[in-house]
């Protein structure tokens, strides 16, 4: 029975932790033993194994290595790619997969010297969008034979019926690269059209800046913080749209989610958005907030628009965005390598 053993510097929380603990069940239903390795944050419920490496983890993991003697070692995230990828190369000979599920450019740069460093160190890189493996191979210089692109997917959900009160909803985590103070900053541009708001689920060390830029411009009552929940698109239902203004990404679940619900989606035009959206919803520029503003208003007073953007939407999700294609890609790679 092969093993797959993921690394991942969070057990569960993230967008990426979601793939990890999708790829994980796959696994197990194909009859692959299951291993998440993990060091910081909590584990995910699943049936996977779940194991916290102690600090300092990059010992911890060599050592989980030798004891768990996996088939394939699949690494998500800069830190597992770089460091993970040299401990995993040293300490065992199987094959090691890397994951990363954002842009090269838009990371730190001793997390861009590192990776860069490591770059050869994986067996495969895998890009979560055709943006991140070109950045892969212009900005990390990985060899493009070495890059292989699996976008991401999420759940089948049920079509849910947008609301006729302006609310754009959203969901994440409320970080900077997440360009919330761009979303507040549109709604005050909207000044003459006080029932257009936002419904924000989800919890981040941005939202104190949030409230306070949104009571100096105005728009407080506008501006819903539902904080963290278990399941937010519940606590969002009723939203007319749905809008993502992150200034950077991989390939965001949370646009995925939206748009195999049937919402119409308003997204920056940055990592996998142009590729997934494309006429199915309105594209801006990063850090526009005039943009921005402009494509909620075209959404919220064209409710035949959002209808038929939705529609579309929810039919492009249900073709290519199922979790099943992405995690199925990952188990027929795992597979090949071992052959």
């Amino acid at each position: 029975m092969p093993t797959l053993l993921q690394v991942v510097t969070n057990g569960s929380g993230g967008g990426s932790q979601q793939i990890v603990e999708a790829i994980a069940e796959a696994a197990i239903d194909r009859g692959w033993r299951s291993v998440v390795a993990y060091w910081s944050g909590r584990a995910a419920q699943s049936r996977a194994r779940y194991l916290r490496l102690p600090f300092p983890w990059p010992a911890s993991l060599a050592m989980a290595l030798r004891s768990i003697a996996p088939s394939v070692v699949q690494l998500h995230g800069p830190a597992a790619g770089s460091v993970g990828a040299a401990v995993a190369r040293i300490a065992t000979r199987v094959p090691v997969v890397y994951t990363d599920h954002a842009a090269f450019r838009d990371r730190r740069t001793v997390v861009r010297y590192a990776r860069r460093l490591a770059r050869s160190l994986p067996h495969v890189n895998v890009a979560v969008s055709n943006g991140v493996a070109r950045s892969l191979v212009s900005d990390a210089g990985v060899d493009p034979a070495r890059v292989v692109t699996i976008p991401n997917g999420v759940p089948v959900a049920d079509a849910e019926a947008p609301g006729s009160v302006p609310v754009f909803g959203y969901v994440g985590s409320l970080r900077p690269v997440k360009g919330h103070d761009v979303l507040v900053r549109a709604l005050a541009r909207l000044a003459s059209r006080p029932e257009i708001g936002v419904r924000m689920a989800g919890e981040g060390p941005e939202r104190p800046r949030i409230v306070s830029l949104a009571r100096a411009l105005g728009v407080e009552a506008r501006v819903e913080l539902l904080g963290f929940r278990r399941d937010p698109w519940e606590a969002l239902r009723g939203i007319a749209a749905y809008v993502h203004p992150s200034r950077s990404e991989g390939a965001a679940l949370a646009p995925m989610e939206a748009m195999m619900r049937g919402y119409a989606v308003v997204a920056t035009a940055v990592g996998a958005a142009p590729d997934l959206i494309g006429d199915r919803g309105l594209l801006v520029p990063p850090g526009d907030a005039d943009a921005l503003a402009a494509a909620m208003l075209r959404l919220a007073d064209d409710a035949a628009l959002r209808a038929r953007m939705g529609a579309a939407a929810r039919a492009f999700a249900l073709e290519h965005l199922r979790i099943e294609r992405c995690v199925q890609a990952y188990l027929g790679l795992y597979e090949r390598l071992l052959a």
